[in-house]
């Protein structure tokens, strides 16, 4: 059997633990890396998402409106009806040809 001298014995455990700190170091420094790409990823994600809600509110905002002048247009032409006159068909025309030139600026 061959035996090293006590020195030696101690520098292969001195250079093991190294080498085990070193490891350590570098999968701490490999966490610290992913995190923030983790970090990275959600700053990114967050402006594109809060852009897609905008995007999303402000397309069910404009449905809205269309549905309540749709609503004021059925009114109107409702009230029409009760009153039969041919004011409201005037009143009607001027919204088409005032809506009409709106939509072209």
């Amino acid at each position: 059997m061959i035996t090293f001298p006590d020195h030696v014995a101690m520098l292969v455990g001195v250079l093991a633990i190294v080498a085990f700190l070193f490891k350590g170091i570098a999968v701490i420094i490999q966490i610290g890396r992913s995190w923030e790409a983790i970090q990275q990823q959600v700053s990114n994600h967050i402006p594109t998402a809060l852009n897609d809600i905008k995007l999303r509110l402000d397309s069910l905002d404009c449905k809205l409106r269309k549905h309540e002048r749709r609503e004021e247009r059925y009114l109107k032409i409702i009230a029409h009806y009760m009153r039969d006159d041919d004011s409201l068909i005037n009143e009607l025309i001027e919204d088409d040809n005032g809506r009409g030139s709106n939509k072209s600026s």
